[in-house]
């Protein structure tokens, strides 16, 4: 459980621009790592692929694309994607639900995810003084974590669609997210 001390520590940003943690924001991160670890601890016999979760993503070949892919339920999607590569720290909401920007997003199939161990994972949550600039306050709490090997599955239209609109968005950016095989991995 963090302190004072041992919140401040890891977040120096924060408290450059806005000068103190309060007893408030201690008492909200102890309470999400509670949350966030209990979920885990109660599926000790199954671990089940929870929001939250690491992935680590794997090419048929054995190749590690990625060693931190951030699992979230995309429940309007109708199941849960993985983010191969999350930009910074996932925001984390009460009743563990988490967001991450970044990507590619995958859907996972969930089924063929092998559960390799748990691990600490850096999470952040808007500080009480609300959502601001630099209003973040990281914390870590541990997670299980996954492996996936690339799909050889046929893609469903949904996926399709999801990866179109990624690959429209990455090149609107003139950003291209795609590997030089052609593969999202």
């Amino acid at each position: 459980m963090y302190t004072l001390e041992t919140l401040a520590a890891i977040n120096s940003g924060y408290l450059a621009e806005h000068f103190i943690i309060r007893a408030a924001d201690i008492e909200k991160v102890n309470a999400l790592i509670v949350e966030i670890e209990r979920k885990r601890d109660m599926q000790e016999r199954q671990p089940t692929p929870t929001d939250g979760d690491i992935v680590i993503c794997e090419r048929a070949t054995g190749e590690i694309i990625a060693s931190s892919g951030h699992l979230e339920n995309a429940s309007w999607a109708g199941g849960m994607m993985v983010c191969i590569h999350p930009f910074n720290a996932p925001f984390i909401f009460p009743m563990t639900a988490s967001h991450a920007s970044g990507g590619p997003w995958i859907m996972a199939d969930l089924e063929k995810m092998e559960y390799i161990g748990k691990q600490l994972k850096t999470f952040c949550t808007w500080s009480t003084m609300g959502a601001r600039k630099n209003g973040a306050l990281d914390f870590q709490a541990e997670v299980n974590v996954w492996k996936m090997v690339e799909q050889t599955r046929p893609v469903s239209a949904l996926e399709r669609a999801t990866i179109e609109a990624q690959r429209q968005e990455a090149q609107r950016r003139n950003a291209t997210e795609q590997c030089s095989d052609g593969s999202w991995w």
